[in-house]
């Protein structure tokens, strides 16, 4: 059986159906992340396009910002919540990890979003002490970040 979780914005009046397994786990460090979120680093969880469905509301409740050809930001328009991000390239809806239900258990994430890499760890404004690795840019080949 397939798991299926769901997460939503701050206001209630988007929430997503994600389905299947998780396809990629990942910090990302990269300027435009920590401008959007305010924060050192963006938790993200990456589904298959196709597995993501709306739950409650629907594109009328979205306002959309594309960031750059490959990425399209998704929020609810009420509340201002970052929903999904929209990864063109490669099929792939990008869920921020603190907006999906039942993520963390006793302080900790359930192992389908412990995060399994960093990504433009080169541009990080703070060190993260865990074991993920610590990729330089967004692409392998660039190389990693030594500690």
């Amino acid at each position: 059986m397939e798991k299926e979780y769901t997460s939503s914005c701050l206001c209630g009046k988007v929430s997503l159906k994600l389905a299947g397994p998780v396809s990629m786990c990942f910090m990302c460090h990269c300027g435009t992340c920590r401008r959007q979120t305010g924060c050192a680093y963006s938790h993200i969880a990456t589904f298959p396009s196709e597995k993501v469905a709306f739950f409650v509301g629907s594109e009328s409740d979205i306002t959309l910002h594309s960031t750059s050809e490959e990425l399209v930001r998704k929020f609810c328009r009420h509340c201002g919540s970052r929903v999904s991000n929209e990864i063109l390239a490669n099929n792939q809806t990008a869920v921020p990890v603190g907006c999906i239900h039942d993520a963390f258990k006793d302080n900790t994430y359930v192992p389908d979003f412990k995060p399994r890499a960093h990504l433009f760890y080169g541009d990080r404004v703070a060190d993260v002490n865990d074991d993920a690795p610590k990729l330089r840019t967004k692409n392998p080949a660039d190389g990693l970040v030594s500690p």
